[in-house]
């Protein structure tokens, strides 16, 4: 088991390095409280921003997904839009029926 001393000094960084040159051979090591937990949150940091990109890349291929889906969509029913428009619907009506659609996807998406 090694031994610890915890120190209050005025510049951890400095007698840390300082402590660390000195007992280097006898297998001395210091560490700065503040840098050991600044460590730990950088790495914490790391990995949420990692996440966070992952997240990124998710929401751009579902959006991309969403569009390719209502492309088709559209493309597939163009007689059913044609008849629609025939019949006196308006252009509104029609994509509002699309938007429902999206919303519609969407929502079964998430």
């Amino acid at each position: 088991m090694p031994n610890r001393a915890y120190v209050s000094v005025a510049d951890p960084s400095a007698f840390a390095g300082t402590v660390a040159a000195k007992y280097l051979e006898n297998g001395g090591e210091s560490k700065s409280i503040r840098g050991i937990v600044e460590n730990l949150l950088s790495q914490q940091l790391q990995f949420f921003q990692l996440m966070r990109g992952y997240l990124a890349l998710g929401l751009v291929v579902g959006i991309a997904g969403i569009g390719v889906v209502m492309v088709r969509a559209v493309r597939e029913r163009r007689r059913q839009v044609g008849i629609l428009r025939a019949l006196g619907f308006e252009a509104r009506a029609v994509r509002r029926a699309f938007v429902v659609e999206v919303a519609f996807v969407a929502l079964e998406g998430c």
